[in-house]
């Protein structure tokens, strides 16, 4: 039986949610063997609904609907399966489970998916689509992902996440979450208003201090040298505070899993507080190479 990517997508997340209700409950064979009774057992409720015609999406979650919810589904395999934990091995041998029972193009069909079923969503499922577009395993696309982002991280994570909105304007990324444009224009709106704010303070903060060595030693401003370095860097500063805090605040608001979520999060507002550091750092900098250059000039 053939199925869209889409598809095979809705059936793997059903058997994953399955899978972790079944974890603890059954030994590891036991628990491979439940879920490729579960694959199987999906394709013959997708056949009852389409027949020899292709499925439709509709068709798919019907069945999977029909099979009840993954928790539900996880007892009646826990059931099925939890006899042959107790069994003489001799029963074992000779127990036929309703797997062995299925029709074999359907076999074929559940060996030939269960790797990529296997996989699960780590992020927003780029990676993985990507996989199985390239039939490669996904391991192996997540691995180049990661050291191409080592070199360029926040670049890589601007690609990424336009391959996200361009993978699901297509429909082959389609998630249970919701995208929440007002969330995502949130993060990067609080995101950027801090660190232009900061840049203000310590560009106003510059600018007070040359007023007042102007106002109170009636001369103007002498070259600090290494003393003044934030006059000089504010603007790369600003730049690079921008170019590496926004794109994890953005993916922050997007569905990724909540712990990721979370990272991302605490990770752009580190980046946001480590700038205010740097600027509060360049203003006592300024001042600490006026004190000691009004001290060079009163010593002799």
């Amino acid at each position: 039986m053939a199925l869209t990517e889409k598809q095979e997508l809705y059936i793997s997340r059903y058997r994953e949610e399955v899978r972790e209700n079944l974890k603890g409950h059954l030994t590891a064979p036991l628990l491979e063997q439940a879920l490729s009774h579960l694959r199987l057992s999906i394709l013959e409720e997708i056949l009852k609904h389409a027949g020899q015609q292709p499925a439709e999406d509709l068709q798919v979650l019907q069945a999977l609907k029909e099979l009840g919810s993954p928790a539900e589904r996880a007892q009646v395999l826990i059931r099925l399966y939890r006899a042959q934990m107790s069994a003489p091995e001799s029963s074992q041998r000779y127990a036929a489970p309703a797997a062995r029972q299925v029709p074999a193009e359907q076999k074929e069909a559940a060996a030939a998916k269960k790797e990529a079923d296997a996989e699960k969503v780590v992020w927003l499922g780029v990676c993985l689509h990507i996989a199985r577009t390239a039939s490669l395993p996904a391991w192996l696309i997540r691995c180049a992902a990661v050291i191409l982002g080592l070199f360029g991280a926040p670049l890589m994570l601007i690609v990424y996440m336009g391959a996200f909105f361009f993978f699901r304007f297509q429909g082959v990324l389609e998630t249970k979450e919701q995208v929440h444009l007002f969330r995502c224009a949130g993060h990067l709106f609080i995101t950027a208003f801090l660190i232009i704010l900061f840049y203000c303070a310590g560009k106003y903060g510059l600018e007070g201090i040359a007023w007042a060595h102007q106002y109170f030693l009636k001369q103007p401003l002498p070259d600090l040298a290494e003393w003044g370095w934030l006059a000089s860097q504010q603007q790369a500063l600003l730049f690079w505070a921008l170019f590496l805090l926004l794109p994890p605040a953005l993916l922050s608001a997007l569905p990724v899993p909540s712990g990721w979520a979370l990272s991302l999060k605490r990770a752009a507002q580190a980046g946001v507080t480590l700038y205010a550091v740097l600027i509060a750092f360049g203003l006592a900098s300024s001042i600490a190479g006026i004190l000691l250059q009004f001290y060079s000039e009163f010593t002799g």
